[in-house]
């Protein structure tokens, strides 16, 4: 590995980086033994696969004024495979069976942007926060012992904004949008195509004196789930605490899920299949909490 950075001036720096790294495939899949725990998924690992060998490149510009707390990176890294181990199955009679290749062609890439401004004015303060995340990942191996190439292709904008008006009241929305597109060369038919949107807001009052009252909101919604799923979600947090003993000491309340609402909903697209899952989670509670500091930092 190697890395190299250069300060063009105090907060603002240029850097790259690049790593090999090797990876030994498992046991699992070097084992020339049939796995019979499923005997419709018969398993049997290569003797004869190679290493799979990894180059990474990745390199940034950061900007950032300590004092104001405002600045921009720019940051990108790309990973490229050389005889990486993908399954390799074949169907007959509705058995499968499994064993493992190396290919070439594998490549895991992303790419982003932040920009952060604060701006003070007597009392108040006003801040923003824009982001754009992008990723690239070709993913490589056999359907039914035909080769193909999956592409993926991931984008994600999102902006935060925040407002204090004299350390009493803290006001921060945030909107982000995830869309995402997979490709596969063996079959036209194949495309994938979804977008999630994010909206939440968080809400602090610290009015009157010792008193902290906030508010946690973010609404979710999913594209192309299937019929069943729930498509949306809703999460609203709430809480109120009690400062007192020189403000070492908090006494908290706090419910989770007010609305009852939340839900775990996501498609995952796979090298062959697409799968909607809604999985259980931790559902609406109460909490009562009382915390208190034994140290300050400074003092």
């Amino acid at each position: 590995r190697s890395n190299v950075r250069y300060e063009l001036a105090r907060g603002k720096s240029l850097y790259a980086y690049y790593q090999n790294d090797t990876q030994i495939p498992s046991i699992r899949e070097l084992q020339p033994v049939p796995n019979l725990t499923n005997p419709l998924n018969i398993i049997i690992g290569n003797p004869k696969l190679d290493p799979t060998y990894s180059h990474r490149l990745s390199m940034g510009y950061q900007n950032f004024d300590f004092a104001t707390r405002s600045g921009m990176s720019i940051y990108a890294s790309t990973t490229f495979y050389e005889d990486q181990v993908v399954p390799y199955s074949i169907t007959e009679d509705l058995i499968t069976t499994t064993t493992y290749r190396n290919l070439d062609g594998g490549v895991s890439s992303y790419a982003g942007v932040s920009l952060n401004k604060r701006i003070k004015k007597e009392e108040q303060e006003f801040s923003y926060r824009f982001g754009l995340y992008g990723n690239y990942n070709r993913q490589i191996g056999f359907s039914n012992g035909i080769r193909y190439n999956a592409d993926r292709f991931g984008i994600s904008p999102s902006i935060r904004l925040g407002y204090n008006y004299d350390d009493k009241v803290e006001i921060n929305p945030r909107y982000e949008v995830n869309y995402n597109l997979s490709k596969y060369d063996i079959s036209n038919r194949r495309e994938e195509e979804y977008v999630n949107h994010t909206i939440a807001l968080e809400a602090t009052s610290y009015w009157p004196k010792n008193v902290v009252y906030g508010n946690d909101i973010s609404f979710v919604s999913y594209g192309s789930v299937a019929p069943g799923f729930d498509p949306t979600s809703v999460l609203w947090n709430m809480s109120l605490g009690y400062k007192f003993l020189n403000d070492d000491a908090t006494l908290k309340v706090k419910v989770y899920d007010l609305l009852n609402e939340n839900v775990s909903t996501r498609r995952i697209i796979g090298e062959d299949y697409v799968q909607d899952t809604q999985e259980l989670i931790l559902e609406q509670y109460f909490m009562l909490s009382f915390t208190y500091k034994l140290s300050k930092f400074g003092g």
